[in-house]
């Protein structure tokens, strides 16, 4: 099945809305021993976490892929983000 194509092909029948927000991989990140170890190095080990929740929720939810696809088929999309 070609994805791309029916997503193209749903497009046109389907107004989408779709979003995600800054930190939607959070919880999952959270549950690695090592990057919750990095919390404990104060601002710079936050830091670092925050960054890789921040990777790892775009790779993971992001919604440009989708929404570029929706667009080329001539749909109607709609996009939100909460920070």
């Amino acid at each position: 099945m070609d994805v791309p194509a029916a997503l193209r092909d749903a497009a046109s029948r389907v107004e989408l809305l779709i979003g995600n927000t800054e930190d939607d991989a959070a919880p999952f990140v959270a549950v690695y021993p090592r990057i919750a170890t990095l919390r404990r190095f104060g601002f710079v080990g936050r830091a670092l976490v925050s960054r890789i929740v921040a990777r790892a929720t775009q790779s993971t939810f992001g919604i440009d892929d989708i929404v570029k696809l929706w667009r080329q088929g001539h749909g109607k999309v709609a996009t939100y983000r909460f920070d």
